[in-house]
């Protein structure tokens, strides 16, 4: 659903339970010492993410909400949706030579607007 690919072999059972026992990626022993926790093809497991650390690492990062980010906005409501910017949108797909965002940016700009908050 988040469009980062994951590891080979690494489903949401084995990797909430290795987890749950290991905490972060970085503290899963990778060598060939068996883990303290009981999970499927463990020893594939291991060898998956020897190879794929760096993958892994990446991942994490990328699915990391970052929340330090210093905002010119000051209140929360300036942050608030107000829809899109049609023009700055349809300039996109221009510059991007993308005809069919264009296109999507033209309904959008044709579409009629709700004054509901």
């Amino acid at each position: 659903a988040d469009g980062i690919p994951g590891l080979r072999g690494w489903g949401p059972g084995s990797s909430s339970v290795v987890l749950a026992r290991y905490g972060h990626v970085e503290n899963i022993p990778v060598d060939e010492a068996p883990w303290d926790v009981r999970v499927q093809a463990a020893r594939e497991l291991r060898r998956v993410l020897r190879e794929e650390r760096k993958d892994a690492l990446l991942y994490r990062h990328l699915a990391t909400l970052v929340t330090d980010v210093p905002l010119p906005e000051r209140e929360p409501d300036e942050l608030r949706w107000r829809g899109v910017d049609s023009e700055a949108l349809a300039a996109l797909a221009v510059e991007l030579g993308d005809a069919e965002m264009l296109e999507g940016a033209r309904q959008w700009a044709a579409a009629p607007r709700s004054t509901a908050k």
